[in-house]
């Protein structure tokens, strides 16, 4: 089982270090096409604010009014800021570049013609902004603002955009992607642990059984269809030539075995007949000579015989038992347990989608509650939003003793499909609710359903489970 939990283990890995390397590259992409995106939208929309207030400007500037004599023109500019959040600051500047009008969030200035330059030189801002990893083009707008009668440039508008809001868009993006990653792993588990099972686990064990079995019975294996492993074929086809080479070899031992206590039998009745024609030979009359020479004789011969016979029982001992079943190492594998029984990894993935189907609806249930209140029988509203979730459990316990003896009847498998369908139907009516009363119908419905499903799930881990495997299993689910 050890190289097993390797082989699974380094699939596992595998998959993992790709989707993580693949989602990061891709959260990376998305996130800097993201924020070019998001900032490329942030300097149309101010650009075109921009152009408004030049227009504005320019008019009056035609008038024969000079840029440092607009009136409020920074309460103007204040104005256009609690419009757009994104902005940083406004600031409207001579020819010169020294700073006229300014305004932020926080606050407004109107100065005279070279009392503080512009701020969007200073070298301070810009470090700031490239602290962001962003540089002054992608927040920095400069729109100039002309005396179109004159047809000369009197100032221009600066506008900078906010560094770390256009940041803070971007890690929520890439939180987004993060959750993703995180799900994406959870998925990939899940059905990977199913595909390593019924595609690398469940055909080694069931060619280990068949091995098993042709080697107790000395017959070739038969031709199994693995889907997506096809190397075992070729294993398949080498153990049945070993067989066949192995049964071509013992084929003489075999006849022997089936032909020889006939033959020692027979040649057994043939020494008994010769040994005791030779005792009638040594008793007829002759000399006393005669008498001891034959003596001697009879008594060799007799050696021979029983030497002879002796090495037939012991033959005979031998190819008796002789086993024509070889052991294979799988025989000596207590550990090794090749059963029939259905791995529980195998409903992992219902389950899991399942769990996550149930699991989704939770994190927004609250909120659905709250806008479907209304007054129930004077209680207040908190014990009222409370009721769908305790109807919710208070089915799911009673559900569950009647749901283990109906499974402990009809097996897990019923049950199981029959709490999937009832309890996807509680979810989606629970969506169709219209007000407290069917939305606190419809929890229960759902929590029927889950009460069976949960209950089949622990019938089928003990059904399907050893004592060794069995907190293994019901870890799994859990």
């Amino acid at each position: 089982m050890k190289l097993d939990l390797s082989l699974r283990l380094k699939i596992f890995i595998i998959a993992v270090v790709i989707i993580v390397s693949g989602q990061m590259v891709y959260s990376y992409k998305n996130v800097k096409s993201f924020q070019k995106s998001y900032i490329n939208t942030l300097r149309f929309k101010c650009t075109n604010l921009g152009n408004y207030l030049k227009e504005d400007i320019e008019y009056v500037l035609n008038f024969g009014i000079p840029i440092t004599k607009l009136i409020k023109l920074e309460n103007a500019v204040k104005n256009i800021l609690e419009g757009v959040k994104e902005l940083d600051y406004i600031e409207i500047t001579d020819i010169e570049k020294n700073l006229l009008y300014y305004a932020d969030h926080e606050k407004t200035e109107k100065l005279k013609p070279g009392e503080k330059p512009s701020l969007f030189y200073d070298e301070k801002d810009i470090k700031r902004i490239k602290a962001y990893n962003l540089l002054p083009k992608d927040t920095d707008i400069i729109i100039p603002i002309y005396h179109t009668k004159e047809n000369k440039k009197v100032g221009q508008i600066n506008m900078r955009l906010c560094p770390g809001n256009i940041i803070s868009k971007s890690r929520h993006i890439l939180l987004d992607m993060l959750t993703v990653i995180m799900t994406s792993l959870l998925v990939t588990f899940e059905f990977l642990t199913f595909f390593v099972s019924y595609s690398i686990n469940s055909p080694l064990e069931k060619l280990g059984r068949n091995i098993n079995e042709s080697v107790k019975n000395l017959t070739p294996l038969h031709g199994e269809n693995f889907m997506f492993f096809s190397e075992l074929k070729v294993i398949i086809e080498k153990f049945n030539f070993l067989i066949l080479d192995l049964l071509k070899k013992m084929s003489p031992i075999i006849t022997m075995k089936q032909v020889f206590p006939e033959f020692q039998k027979s040649f057994m009745e043939i020494t008994d007949i010769q040994k005791r024609k030779t005792i009638r030979k040594s008793t007829s009359k002759a000399s006393l000579e005669n008498i001891e020479k034959r003596k001697v004789l009879l008594s060799r011969v007799i050696d021979n015989i029983l030497r002879i016979q002796s090495l037939f029982h012991s033959f005979n001992s031998k190819i008796s038992n002789f086993s024509t079943s070889p052991e294979t190492f799988l025989h000596h594998r207590e550990n090794l347990n090749f059963d029939k029984k259905i791995p529980y990894s195998f409903i992992r993935p219902i389950i899991f989608l399942f769990i996550m189907a149930d699991g989704f609806s939770i994190s927004f249930f609250p909120l659905f509650v709250d806008e479907l209140y209304q007054p129930v029988f004077g209680l207040s509203k908190e014990i009222v939003l409370a009721i769908p979730i305790s109807a919710f459990m208070f089915f799911l316990a009673l559900t569950m003793p009647f749901a283990g003896k109906f499974t402990d009847y009809t097996g897990c498998f019923r049950p199981l499909l029959a709490g999937l369908i009832i309890n996807s139907a509680g979810l989606f009516l629970t969506a169709f609710s219209t007000d407290i009363y069917l939305l606190i119908i419809f929890s229960s419905i759902t929590a029927v359903g889950f009460g069976i499903v949960f209950i089949s799930c622990q019938n089928f881990i003990i059904d399907n489970t050893d004592i060794t495997s069995r907190s293994l299993g019901m870890a799994s689910f859990l």
